[in-house]
């Protein structure tokens, strides 16, 4: 039987972004089950938990908006006639994780309504990353509530264009780091057949059967094909280690993360 809560809580911790990439799942896995039974969302009455994560620019990821004394408003850009689209991807060149902005309505105060920014989770449907914090709200003290509302869907939209053109910056490099680590693997497999089809030339140039036209035959598209599988080896060399020297992160860099996980991935 499936743990659902495992499950769910290993997604929050895995695509959580402490610094801007994915979490090693190995470490999300372990966090996630020392969090079972444990919140690790918002309250109702919308406070953090010392247990809950929130992004360094105040953003909560929330499971249950209804849990957190949030409702949805709508989309980003049906509330918005001037954002003529409907999310940004997270990974351009697949179109793949998308993010698109909310805007959600906290409970009045003083007569007052409060619209809160956020953007859906894009590998959890029906969770959202949200600003909690009082300066990403609008706050509308009079009846007319359509400005407010506007201008939070942009801010809506903002937040999920930042975190999807970061989210694309990870996948990039990621995907740089697998093809310079697939290009050497491919030139090390071609090193291997380069070395089988010389002892293969090795062995024919050493047998006491003599030298015919077949034998020369063989031995010649022998070298031919190890000649060309140099050539092909060296070209995969090239292309790693040019995207090592053009894309490679120093381990200071927020993207490093993203290299490594690609690199290793093969």
């Amino acid at each position: 039987m499936l743990n659902t809560e495992l499950i769910t809580k290993f997604r929050h911790f895995r695509r959580f972004k402490q610094s801007r990439g994915l979490r090693p799942a190995n470490e999300a896995l372990s966090m996630a089950r020392l969090s079972v039974g444990v919140i690790t969302y918002a309250t109702p009455t919308f406070r953090k938990p010392v247990t809950n994560p929130v992004s360094k620019d105040g953003f909560l990821w929330v499971e249950d908006i209804n849990e957190c004394g949030l409702r949805l408003v709508g989309y980003a850009d049906d509330l918005n006639r001037h954002i003529e689209h409907t999310g940004w991807f997270g990974h351009v060149e697949y179109q793949e994780d998308l993010y698109r902005g909310v805007v959600l309505q906290l409970a009045g105060k003083d007569g007052q309504v409060r619209f809160v920014p956020g953007y859906e989770d894009a590998w959890n449907s029906g969770s959202y990353f949200v600003g909690i914090t009082a300066k990403h709200w609008c706050v509308c003290i009079d009846g007319d509530h359509d400005a407010e509302r506007a201008e939070c869907a942009l801010r809506a939209d903002n937040m999920a264009m930042l975190t999807a053109h970061d989210e694309n910056e990870y996948c990039e490099n990621w995907d740089r780091a697998q093809a310079a680590r697939t290009a050497l693997a491919e030139a090390q497999e071609l090193t291997v057949q380069c070395v089988a089809i010389f002892r293969a030339v090795s062995a024919l140039l050493t047998d006491s059967a003599p030298y015919g036209r077949i034998k020369c035959t063989i031995i010649d598209g022998l070298f031919n094909s190890a000649s060309d599988m140099v050539i092909e080896r060296d070209s995969k060399r090239c292309e790693a280690f040019g995207l090592i020297d053009e894309h490679k992160p120093a381990k200071s860099h927020k993207l490093y993360s993203a290299w490594v996980e690609g690199y290793g991935s093969i």
